[in-house]
């Protein structure tokens, strides 16, 4: 039975995904500016993302993996692609949770989401936005909406070119971050494919905002 991971009552907060090139000594924006998650099946509940930074995901970045988000807060989180959330064939449920004020300076202020299936359940989706598609864009993805509050998202309709250009990207980003996302993350706390950026606090149940 695989091993089912948990993350509770945390608060991540100004942290970024960086990638660390170890030859040339160099490090940019990369995957994930709070947690990457590859090939693991997750839960994240109660927890206070906040501030995080990074070039794809600026919360959560996945691939291959299955995930459950219960009763978390995501706000303020930035990225180039996906605001908050970067899954590429994941399974994923969010329940009960609130993502507000997150911003894509390129495509999906929320979520950019490929070959996934995503069910989103009583989530509050408010005040998001970016260049192209203030809320969630996906590809090849199976998203159902069952009673969210989805409001005042700012976003232009996707262009052609763009989304061609993330397409042609795809398939070289499955193969090679399924096995380099480990040795990327080399500075951060790894365990079991979960790789969480510092610092992380533990919160009350209490503190988290709904």
């Amino acid at each position: 039975t695989e091993k089912l991971n948990t993350l509770s009552y945390c608060n991540i907060t100004n942290s970024q995904g960086y990638y660390s090139d170890i030859a040339s000594k160099k490090s940019e924006l990369h995957t994930g500016g709070a947690v990457t998650i590859i090939s693991s099946s997750v839960i994240m509940e109660f927890c206070s993302i906040t501030k995080n930074s990074s070039d794809k995901g600026g919360a959560v970045y996945a691939v291959g993996s299955e995930i459950f988000f219960r009763g978390n807060y995501f706000t303020k989180n930035t990225a180039n692609e996906g605001g908050v959330f970067y899954l590429v064939l994941c399974k994923a449920n969010f329940t009960g949770n609130s993502i507000y004020k997150n911003e894509a300076k390129n495509i999906a202020g929320v979520m950019l989401s490929f070959g996934s299936t995503v069910d989103m359940y009583r989530n509050r989706i408010v005040e998001n936005k970016s260049q192209v598609e203030g809320g969630i864009y996906e590809e090849d993805s199976n998203i159902s909406y069952r009673y969210n509050n989805i409001s005042r998202n700012r976003g232009k309709p996707p262009k052609t070119a763009l989304v061609a250009e993330i397409l042609r990207e795809l398939p070289a980003v499955v193969a090679a971050e399924r096995e380099s996302v480990r040795l990327q993350m080399v500075a951060d706390k790894i365990s079991e494919g979960v790789s969480v950026k510092t610092p992380v606090e533990e919160v009350t149940p209490e503190q988290i905002k709904q």
